[in-house]
């Protein structure tokens, strides 16, 4: 059925791993503060000398899409499009189909497919999504059909999913695709309701709903780590971008 997904091992899967040390308690620590600083700027050297071999030679992707993550109102909307923007035919975005009604601005077949749920149950029923589930009440669902799309025009897939469905999709596809998932976060809950209020799309309880899904997401995140490829806390959206593309480049070939 996915005859058009390719069958290499799964990409490794890198974190960064911070451990608290004591130094001053220990002797030499002079020394030894910087000896592991060292090892930091010679771990940026390697990767930065990666990312320019990467960025040179072109080497076939090593993942056959890039799953984004996180609760509403982190930015991964944000990202998607500036990685896009940016690198314009090295990036597309896989459109999932939903069941709710768009909200101002939105186009259908670019934002979203907008569907119903009739429609979209009969599509699960024929096998037609590589995932799909419900969210606040409404359907929302990646297509297989989206995927092949974008695999199609020679881009690297970007999939833009909540915690749920990254769950369902690895589940469901996690032995057939090589997917990177990439979790978003913000730097606080304060932050993340700042944005949330500041995008003018919900009020009042819709808002208290989203924080409390935020809040499960984020409990996930921290407590199943393992599961995600990557884990960005998006302060700056600059430095988000600069830090997910040299690791796309690096851990994905791309």
């Amino acid at each position: 059925f996915l005859y058009f997904i390719a069958t290499q091992a799964p990409p490794c899967q890198a974190r960064t791993m911070s451990v608290n040390f004591h130094l001053k308690a220990l002797p030499r620590a002079a020394a030894l503060r910087n000896a592991v600083r060292a090892s930091q700027e010679d771990t940026q050297r390697l990767e930065d000398e990666l990312f320019a071999e990467v960025l040179k030679t072109k080497p076939a992707p090593l993942v056959d899409a890039i799953v984004m993550s996180g609760p509403s109102g982190v930015g991964k909307g944000t990202i998607i499009n500036r990685l896009m923007q940016d690198r314009p035919g090295e990036f597309s975005f896989c459109v999932s189909h939903t069941s709710r009604a768009p909200r101002a601005g939105e186009v259908d077949g670019k934002n979203y497919h907008f569907s119903d749920k009739d429609t979209m149950k009969a599509m699960v029923e024929r096998n037609e999504f590589l995932e799909c589930c419900e969210v606040h009440g409404n359907m929302y669902g990646t297509s297989v059909a989206a995927l092949r799309d974008v695999q199609a025009s020679g881009a690297m897939p970007l999939i833009e999913i909540d915690v749920q469905g990254a769950q369902k999709l690895k589940a469901a596809q996690g032995d057939k695709l090589r997917l990177c998932f990439i979790f978003i976060e913000a730097p606080s809950m304060d932050e993340l309701e700042s944005r949330i209020v500041g995008r003018g799309q919900e009020t009042g309880d819709k808002v208290k709903v989203r924080l409390a899904t935020a809040l499960k997401e984020m409990e996930f995140a921290n407590g199943n780590r393992a599961f995600f490829d990557r884990v960005l806390t998006n302060v700056d959206l600059e430095r988000s971008l600069t830090e997910l593309q040299r690791y796309f480049a690096v851990r994905c070939g791309v």
